[in-house]
């Protein structure tokens, strides 16, 4: 572990992908860092970058707020309208949902139910989510790419149905990551040559789980060599077909369920 000098750069935590699941979309606040992941700094240099009094869960808006963001000129407004209706009662729906087993998560642990920002960074300290040293002005080390089946109170049943959605979850990270292996950025793409070893080392995966991963990529993605079979050191071709990506890019997306509609 190291401490690190604070600059005027922000910095992304280390998470696992699967924490969009469990927690509230108010740990966003939590992962911009004033240090790189994985070194520790003081409470106090997070103080002014992190609003601790806002609520844990986002609002979604007005009802009108959606039908105006998803209106194109010409479109028809009663259209338009009864489909921004079916996606905000559906984001609502899945909103609630997620308060509920989140507040059950917080019963069996034995800990209050956190409504702000603050609150949430104290349940984060009592699960071992952030590591804190230290009186009055702390150290903080986040802990946040901890596994959730390794410290969240689950049931069987719970378990065995977010181990199915870590599956798919490196199947998305692999697929999100080769694109950008093989974009400009404008949305041409163009052949790289990679290595399991390299995906393996930028991803923190194994090179036997990326195997599997890339049995769940869809035909937008070609290779020159199966990557099933290929040695973990040598190199194979990559295209990526990006307009069959974007026509399936809801298969790559990484956001809480009340936001991935």
């Amino acid at each position: 572990m190291q401490d690190a000098a604070v600059d005027e750069r922000l910095y992304p935590a280390d998470i696992d992908p699967a924490w969009r699941r469990w927690l509230p979309c108010g740990i966003a606040h939590l992962t911009v860092l004033p240090v790189p992941a994985g070194q520790r700094f003081r409470r106090s240099v997070w103080q002014d970058l992190v609003p601790w009094d806002e609520p844990v869960w986002c609002d979604p808006g007005d009802m009108e707020d959606w039908v105006d963001r998803m209106s194109e000129p010409g479109d028809d407004r009663v259209t338009v309208t009864a489909e921004a209706r079916r996606l905000y009662d559906e984001a609502i729906r899945r909103r609630s949902v997620r308060i509920a087993q989140f507040a059950t998560i917080c019963t069996r642990a034995g800990l209050a139910v956190p409504h702000t920002v603050s609150g949430l960074f104290d349940f984060c300290v009592a699960l071992g989510l952030m590591e804190v040293d230290g009186d009055g002005d702390p150290w903080i080390l986040p802990c946040l790419d901890r596994n959730p089946l390794n410290v969240l109170p689950l049931t069987r049943a719970e378990a065995a149905t977010e181990s199915t959605a870590q599956w798919d979850d490196r199947v998305a990270v692999l697929g999100l990551m080769l694109t950008e292996l093989a974009s400009d950025g404008e949305g041409v793409t163009r052949e790289v040559t990679v290595t399991l070893a390299a995906l393996a080392a930028a991803s923190a995966e194994s090179a036997g789980r990326l195997r599997m991963a890339f049995g769940g990529l869809g035909e937008e993605f070609t290779f020159s060599t199966d990557p099933a079979t290929v040695p973990v050191d040598q190199r194979f071709r990559l295209y990526v077909d990006w307009p069959r990506f974007l026509a399936n890019h809801q298969r790559y997306h990484l956001a809480a369920p009340e936001h991935d509609l």
